[in-house]
């Protein structure tokens, strides 16, 4: 069958996101990372370029989750994605991982990112689709920046992004 725009998704690591294309890809925290840090010409240095197991319900614990709505950030494995995964609120931004598979890795809150087009941003529906992504942002404070790293990416309806054009309107009567 066809791939449905918002479906579920989640990488091996139980990195959750939607689907999104085409090209369909799924569009979680572990793309949001690394396609930011490849955006400022960082990718494989070593910077924070990973979502991971950070983002797989419970399988970091709750001490994690914890520890960042302690700092005022979002939860990355929270159950229900919310508009703050997007980017930017509260004074945060991408949250990403050093490591995609370990719990214990350090982490950084890329402030300059946010979630790429796609990524879900409410609840997933009985059919395992989001009616809300986030819409990836307009690019960020960097010279000359048309860079695809999120920043000021926002929740929007799935609905907004993908509707139809308006028709033509009906040429006119000859007379």
């Amino acid at each position: 069958g066809a791939v449905v725009v918002g479906t579920a998704c989640a990488d091996t690591n139980g990195d959750r996101g939607a689907c999104w294309g085409p090209p369909f890809v799924c569009v979680n925290r572990q793309l949001s990372c690394s396609t930011a840090v490849a955006a400022i010409g960082k990718a494989g240095l070593g910077f924070m370029e990973n979502g991971g197991v950070h983002a797989k319900v419970g399988f970091c614990g709750e001490n994690a989750a914890g520890y960042f709505a302690g700092r005022g950030w979002y939860d990355p494995a929270a159950p229900t994605f919310t508009p703050a995964h997007c980017a930017n609120d509260n004074d945060a931004g991408l949250l990403c991982f050093e490591d995609a598979t370990k719990c214990d890795t350090s982490f950084s809150m890329l402030d300059w990112a946010g979630a790429q087009l796609g990524f879900p941003c409410g609840a997933v529906d009985e059919n395992g689709v989001y009616g809300f992504v986030c819409d990836g942002g307009a690019g960020g404070p960097f010279v000359n920046d048309q860079l695809n790293d999120g920043y000021s990416s926002r929740c929007v309806s799935i609905a907004s992004l993908t509707s139809p054009p308006p028709p033509f309107p009906p040429p006119p009567v000859a007379g």
